[in-house]
């Protein structure tokens, strides 16, 4: 049977969606004024709440291989989000399964803001006071850590993106995102980084080091230690991307690429 969708290269929705969340979550940590923080701050509580749907819509589908796509669909359409987030992930993964309360504690709390930014609704202007104790660090792990507890669930690793690093470099464009995977590109970027991750083996890196909430939370604590924003330039190879935390910051990624030619 042919599948006659519409498909295309580097398009992973749950990838993009959450490259919004981190983008978003560091812009509004940079930002230089409070209107500037704001739209950033928007930006972020909406995409988070897209990227969990689509993780969870993704995962339901997986579960739901070979049944009918009228079926599936309708799966996926009808529960509001309160259900797919408590009852889905111990469905999938077939046990009791739970986020962690960082998760709850952005959906009790943040959710609401997000609807109330969607749909405006108050007389008044508090939605600017929640903004404004809004932590764009902790809803970004929050999300990424619940992103984690659902890899896990569905027996899988979780990808290296959810520590808001990505490649650059796509089509020898130092500034075009592209997601990569944890073999290939992650376990050869991390010792250039100078991690050593527990010294393991690239056949048991994700197995052993990229399984768990635990390894998700070591790794990152890791990375966010770093001195270094962007994996150095190779003019062994110089075509090869490139993993940076700052994959969205056009400027850093187009002066760094000037000054790696330079030398």
């Amino acid at each position: 049977m042919t599948d006659n969708g519409y498909w295309r290269w580097n398009t992973n929705i749950t990838w993009h969606y959450f490259c919004s969340v981190g983008s978003s979550a560091a812009m509004a940590r940079e930002a230089t004024n409070e209107f500037i923080r704001y739209h950033h701050i928007r930006t972020l509580l909406y995409f988070s709440v897209c990227t969990m749907e689509s993780a969870l819509n993704a995962a339901m589908r997986q579960h739901m291989k070979g049944e009918a796509e009228d079926d599936i669909i309708e799966r996926l359409r009808k529960p509001r989000f309160r259900e797919k987030v408590s009852a889905w992930p111990s469905e999938i993964g077939g046990r009791e399964i739970s986020f962690e309360p960082d998760f709850w504690e952005f959906f009790e709390r943040h959710k609401q803001v997000r609807d109330e930014i969607t749909h405006p609704k108050q007389r008044d202007h508090s939605v600017y006071r929640d903004l404004d104790q809004t932590d764009p660090t902790a809803i970004e792990k929050a999300i990424a850590r619940a992103l984690v507890t659902l890899r896990v669930a569905q027996g899988n690793p979780w990808p290296y993106w959810l520590l808001s690093w990505n490649y650059v470099g796509m089509n020898a464009d130092p500034t075009f995102p592209m997601e990569s995977n944890n073999l290939n590109g992650f376990y050869h970027s991390l010792p250039v980084l100078g991690i050593r991750w527990n010294g393991m083996g690239q056949m048991a890196f994700e197995r052993q080091g990229m399984s768990s909430l635990q390894n998700f939370d070591e790794l990152d604590a890791l990375m966010r230690k770093l001195t270094m924003d962007i994996e150095p330039f190779s003019a062994r190879f110089p075509q090869r991307l490139r993993l940076t935390r700052r994959w969205w910051d056009t400027s850093f990624l187009q002066d760094d690429f000037k000054k790696s030619n330079a030398n």
